[in-house]
Formats: structure tokens, sequence, C-alpha cells
């Protein structure tokens, strides 16, 4: 419905539910979504579809995804590689997306993986710090200097939202957050290639 109702033209991740309501319940969704939307789909690998199911969703798909935070909390993040390996060889043109990586040495050796996301650039509205080559940095900034800085940036945003003003703090949270994108954007760059 939201995919109709805003005419959304994107590629969307399907629902995350097989640990909840079972592998099955997910085929179902994953199918009543490719037949009732011309959006391209990502559909996600999980442990508990087992091999069988990892090959029926190679088979089906065009898109697949690893749910990498999944795979470390299983302490199987070496099972990425592995992995990721099986699913290109079996369909060489299939696009394979890391869910929640930003992890650069990971994704330099999976440079073959056609996408990655994560909130890392939040991290330091969440923890004030900054992962600036894998060094934590608490945050010692001028404020003002930042603000001023990307002031110019945040209100552009102000178009699509009517009625916004951000507040002082709201300001510098969006200012960190650019900051914080430029800085992993130089880096990410430097490990994988360009981001643009």
């Amino acid at each position: 419905e939201f995919i109709k109702v805003n005419n959304y033209k994107g590629t969307y991740v399907e629902v995350d539910c097989q640990k909840v309501l079972g592998v099955e319940q997910a085929w179902k969704f994953r199918e009543y979504m490719k037949t009732n939307t011309n959006n391209r789909q990502i559909n996600v690998f999980h442990i508990e579809d087992g091999q069988k199911g990892l090959d029926r969703l190679i088979e089906y798909s065009d898109y697949i995804a690893l749910s990498i935070p999944e795979l470390r909390i299983l302490k199987k993040k070496n099972y990425t590689y592995k992995l990721a390996n099986y699913i290109k060889n079996k369909k060489p043109e299939i696009d394979i997306h890391l869910l929640g990586c930003t992890e650069k040495k990971m994704l330099s050796k999976l440079k073959f993986c056609t996408s990655s996301d994560s909130t890392s650039w939040m991290a330091p509205m969440r923890y004030g710090v900054f992962d600036i080559n894998g060094k934590k940095k608490f945050k010692n900034l001028k404020q003002n200097k930042l603000i001023n800085k990307y002031k110019k940036d945040i209100y552009s945003f102000s178009k699509y939202i009517p009625n916004w003003k951000p507040s002082d703090k709201g300001l510098l949270n969006y200012s960190t957050c650019i900051m914080n994108c430029q800085i992993l954007k130089n880096e990410y760059s430097i490990a994988v290639g360009s981001q643009n």
C-alpha cells in the first residue's frame, strides 16, 4: 500500500519475518510483493532459510541480501565471505546487498557485492563519537562553526517539509551527521572505490 499510495519507484527490502512467522510465510509475502508491485525487490537470506532455502532464493532473486548483524550475533561473521562467494558463483549476474555492513575490511574483500548500508553515519548523535580510521574520537567540536558551515545545506531540505524549522540542537545534530557522512564517504571511497 505504501508503494502504491506514494508512487514509489525505488528498490525495497522485503519484510524481515522468518524468525517470528517462519520461512514459508516469508515466501508468501515475497511472492505477494513481487506480483503486486513493479519495483525491484531485495530478498534477504536468514539462517532459518538453510541451504535449500538459500538455493531457492538464489534461483528466485535478481537481488539478494545477507544480514551482517545477524551473522555477527551468531558468531558466523566469516561465513559472510563463504555465502557471498557461493551466491555469486552459483548465479554470477545476481546483485548482492550487505545489510548493516560498513566494516571496511569486509567491504574491501567483498567488492564484487553490489551495495551495502548501515546507520554508522549517525554514531556522533547516538554516542558522541566519530569512527575515523578505526579510532574512536569523542566529539570536541566548535559547535557554532560546525552549524554555520552546514546551515545552508540543512535549510535546503526545508522545501520538502512545510513549516519546518530545526531547533539549535537539531541544527547541531544535522551538521554533525553531514560532517560524519563526508568523512565516511571519503573513507569508503578509499576502501572500495567511488561512492558517487
